[in-house]
């Protein structure tokens, strides 16, 4: 748990259960990490009967090597450069749980797979 002494370690299955006291005015934030993935941080809240979910994004520039021509036949249209994630974002809510899906840690291959996107149109 982000700025408290809590913390937690999965099971095999990657489960996990942190047992917290929560009050008024506290928003819990926990923080998700494993070796070779993007961390995921989130905050939650209650207002009234709804919970609201707040996802740290963390994004970061980067400068390719090469400009991308996305259109080959136009020389004055081209990409420098773009932004990449450095967090997971992906969550679910199921009934008292949250999965979250973390996302490989993989700088380049995520560089090159949106080059290809610029290339391809897609």
């Amino acid at each position: 748990m982000v700025g408290r002494d809590v913390s937690s370690f999965s099971k095999d299955d990657g489960s996990f259960e942190l047992i917290e006291v929560t009050g008024f005015c506290y928003d819990p934030e926990i923080k998700i990490t494993f070796d070779g993935y993007k961390p995921f941080q989130i905050r939650f809240a209650s207002i009234g009967d709804y919970n609201t979910y707040k996802v740290k994004s963390n994004p970061k520039s980067v400068e390719f090597d090469n400009p991308v021509y996305p259109d080959p036949k136009n020389e004055d249209t081209f990409v420098t450069g773009t932004w990449i994630e450095q967090n997971s974002l992906d969550f679910d809510v199921r009934s008292d749980s949250i999965i979250v899906y973390l996302k490989k840690n993989n700088p380049t291959q995520e560089i090159e797979e949106l080059k290809q996107k610029l290339i391809n149109g897609s």
